[in-house]
C-alpha cells in the first residue's frame, strides 16, 4: 500500500491489513468499539452495549479477559431470539469486538446493520458509505504510517496532560482545538499533529492517534 493509496482508501480491511502485523491489541479492538458505537442505536439489548463497553474496558487494561469472553458467549446465546436483521448484525458486531477473533467481522457487521438499518431498498450502498466512515475512523486511531509524528514529551505539559485526560475520559473532541493551542505554547510546530486536532471536520474516536501522543498511550 502506498501513502496515496492509504489516504484514499474508502474501507477499513486492505489499511486493517496493512497495519495488522505491527498494531497494538488496543488500537485494534478500540477501532471495532469505535464502529460498534456508531450503531449504538442499533443495539438490541443491554448485554450488546455491556459487551462493547466490556471490550473498550479490556482494551484500556481495566478488566480481565474471562468477563469479556462470557460477554460475548452471552450476546451469542442472546441473539437466537432476534427477529430483526440489523438487530442481528448489530449484535454479531458486538459479539465479535468482544472476543477480537476477527475485528474485520465486526466492522463489517457493523457497517451491514447500519446498511439494513438505513434503506432494505439498497442495503449495500448504504453499508459502502458506512465503510467509507470507518475508514475515516481508522485513520484517526493509526494516523499516516508513512508520515509518523514524532512528539517531544516537553510538550506533554501539565496544562496539555489535564486537558487530554479530560478529552478522553469525556470523549469530548470538541476540545481538541484547545489542548492544540496548549502544545503550541508548549513549542509544538508539528503541522501534522496541530492540524489534526483543530481539523473542524475530523471525525475523532478513543485510540485517536494524536489524543494517544499527548497521553503517551499505544
Amino acid at each position: 500500500m502506498t501513502e496515496e493509496e492509504w489516504l484514499a482508501c474508502a474501507e477499513p480491511e486492505p489499511m486493517l491489513e496493512f497495519v495488522k502485523a505491527a498494531a497494538t491489541d488496543r488500537k485494534l479492538r478500540l477501532f471495532g468499539v469505535a464502529c460498534c458505537r456508531r450503531i449504538w442505536s442499533l443495539m438490541p439489548n443491554r448485554k450488546c452495549k455491556a459487551a462493547v463497553d466490556r471490550a473498550e474496558s479490556y482494551a484500556e487494561g481495566c478488566c480481565a479477559s474471562h468477563p469479556l469472553q462470557e460477554a460475548s458467549e452471552n450476546v451469542s446465546v442472546g441473539m437466537l431470539a432476534l427477529r430483526s436483521e440489523a438487530a442481528e448484525y448489530a449484535a454479531t458486531a458486538a459479539a465479535w469486538v468482544a472476543s477480537r477473533d476477527n475485528l474485520e467481522r465486526t466492522a463489517e457487521a457493523a457497517a451491514a446493520s447500519h446498511g439494513v438499518a438505513i434503506s432494505l431498498d439498497d442495503w449495500t450502498a448504504e453499508k459502502r458509505l458506512e465503510q467509507v466512515q470507518q475508514a475515516i475512523i481508522f485513520r484517526d486511531i493509526f494516523g499516516n504510517p508513512f508520515r509518523p509524528v514524532m512528539f517531544n514529551v516537553t510538550w506533554r505539559t501539565s496544562d496539555a496532560l489535564l486537558l487530554a485526560q479530560g478529552i478522553y475520559e469525556e470523549r469530548a473532541f470538541d476540545r481538541l482545538p484547545i489542548l492544540a493551542d496548549a502544545l503550541q505554547d508548549a513549542g509544538c510546530a508539528s503541522e501534522d499533529l496541530l492540524g489534526h486536532l483543530r481539523d473542524p471536520h475530523a471525525t475523532h474516536a478513543r485510540g485517536c492517534w494524536a489524543l494517544d501522543l499527548v497521553l503517551g498511550k499505544e
